[in-house]
């Protein structure tokens, strides 16, 4: 029997966390055909792994890649780590449904980068994704942001009861184009603004659809308990499956919650039969808009609006005095530019106490008088997340391991989150150098377990009929390269990575093979 390509001498850990075994696995017509330990078939291609391990292409479940794969189809960033899947439309916005106010603020933002979103529906953009083709699958998630948006615009009140009634139209209708989940991203407008009446709505859909809320939590701060408890209430509530976003506790006075939290989700997983996840990157930074450091009530009544409110001289100082008494000098140390608008490059890299001295009394409204300059274009890293709670997260069952980053070219014009290049080997590397866990573990948490999760049939494990989406890597030389001060390097140690059968990536080169699928929940198997 004939097949297209046998990888052989591997060390193949299946993703299932059964025990990595010597053998061979055959592909045929963009499909596992055979594992084992013989070569039964007559192949076109060999490659000698020579003992390197051979293990599914990894499912980032935590990406943001929606307009930025149709810029860079070829999806270094991913690849070059061993994703060969991404879940995109997390945090609450999706690239679609796009209308209103919420299509005009994006449209004009992707303008600026050369990318025209010309699209409203979801049908339409996925027949975008679908033109224009990439090296990796792209499963959606369906953002509650845009729903908000799309009823309501940036306006903070609540929904009335006819607006309740279109808004639950609207999900179901876009549900049923095929997203996996519903994502939520209640510490941004509009999801800020969202209660729970509507939230309600989400929850009960989701039940019933049998998809999972993904959630960014309303804080993940000094009240990231509370947010917790507002998340796990309504899954318990409405029996919904729940993936709690980037699971975290910032500010040094909040770092010991994190053992509480996961008593908490014990609890309701062991006592109340709750399907609960989370998942988080091996950093201790996290990354976002720099204006996150306001109050985002400010955006109520749209961008627009809160930027006129900015530059009143009275309401600047009052934003002035609330950052002095939120966030330390240190704290400020520890917030680097990482993307700003053009005209403001230099500032790239630089903390917010070298662009602003730290002596100067005036240093938080000089802050924003900044981010009203540049008009909210700027993103920003936040290292203030301590290195001792990453184990204790990483070694929970339901833990799942996510990059919460977008593809990204390596000449990038920012200095974007290391993770977006080194999310998955900085965890093997974590495991390996630090025997966290059994190495069979470690690949489950970022393989089999996320396909679990999602529902994602056919991926996710090397498995006869299985889709051939695998990552050949070195276990002695795996490393995450990037830096905080220098993100745009490749990681070390990914030999080899196919999706669907097509290798896109070998020792460093990209092969622009656009083999990826778009993958929909109500098509098998996406063929």
């Amino acid at each position: 029997m004939q097949c297209d390509l046998a990888i052989i001498n591997a060390r193949i850990i299946t993703g299932d966390c059964s025990p990595a075994f010597d053998g061979m696995v055959g592909v045929s017509k963009g499909r596992i055909c055979y594992v084992g330990t013989v070569q039964p078939y007559s192949c076109d291609t060999v490659i000698d792994a020579q003992g390197k391990i051979l293990s599914p292409g990894f499912i980032d479940i935590h990406g943001h890649s929606d307009f930025t794969i149709l810029l860079y189809p070829d999806a270094e960033s991913k690849v070059a780590q061993g994703v060969t899947t991404e879940f995109i439309g997390n945090c609450g916005l999706s690239a679609a449904p796009l209308y209103g106010d919420a299509w005009k603020r994006w449209h004009s933002r992707w303008e600026k980068k050369k990318l025209t979103v010309d699209w409203h529906d979801p049908e339409e953009y996925f027949r975008r994704l679908e033109q224009r083709k990439s090296n990796i699958n792209i499963a959606p998630l369906l953002g509650h942001g845009n729903l908000r948006a799309a009823i309501k615009s940036y306006n903070g009140q609540s929904l009335s009861n006819d607006e309740k009634r279109e808004f639950a139209l609207l999900t179901e209708n876009s549900v049923n184009c095929g997203f996996w989940g519903i994502s939520l991203g209640l510490a941004y407008p509009p999801g800020i603004f969202s209660d729970e009446s509507e939230l309600a709505i989400l929850f009960k859909l989701a039940h019933e659809k049998n998809i999972p809320i993904t959630v960014h939590m309303r804080n993940e701060g000094d009240t990231v308990e509370e947010s917790v408890d507002e998340m796990l209430e309504l899954a318990q509530q409405y029996g919904t499956q729940l993936q709690i976003s980037h699971l975290k506790a910032y500010g040094s006075k909040n770092w010991g919650k994190i053992k509480r939290i996961i008593e908490k989700i014990d609890f309701c997983r062991e006592q109340k039969k709750l399907d609960v996840c989370f998942d988080r990157y091996p950093y201790t930074a996290f990354n976002t808009d720099l204006d996150f450091i306001l109050p985002q009530e400010i955006f109520d009544g749209g961008h627009a609006h809160a930027l006129s409110k900015l530059r009143e001289p009275s309401f600047r100082a009052m934003l002035a005095k609330q950052l002095a008494v939120q966030y330390t000098l240190d704290d400020a140390s520890n917030i680097v530019i990482s993307s700003i608008r053009s005209d403001k490059q230099g500032l790239v890299g630089k903390r917010l106490t070298d662009i602003f001295s730290p002596d100067d009394p005036n240093f938080w409204h000089s802050v924003v008088a900044l981010i009203d300059e540049v008009e909210f274009e700027a993103e920003a890293t936040f290292v203030l997340m301590h290195e001792y709670n990453l184990p204790i997260i990483f070694a929970h069952p339901c833990a799942i391991v996510a990059s919460d980053s977008s593809v990204r070219p390596y000449n990038d014009s920012g200095n974007p989150h290391p993770r977006t290049y080194g999310t998955f080997p900085r965890f093997l590397e974590m495991v390996l150098r630090h025997n966290l866990m059994p190495v069979e573990e470690a690949v489950y948490k970022i393989t089999g377990l996320p396909a679990k999760k999602f529902g994602l049939e056919d991926r996710g494990i090397i498995k006869e009929h299985y889709y051939a989406d695998l990552v050949l890597w070195n276990p002695h030389t795996i490393a995450d390269m990037s830096s905080y001060e220098n993100s745009k390097i490749k990681p070390q140690g990914i030999y080899a990575v196919w999706v669907n059968g097509h290798m896109v990536y070998k020792e460093g080169n990209v092969f622009k093979e656009l083999s990826g699928k778009l993958l929909l929940k109500h098509q098998r198997g996406a063929d």
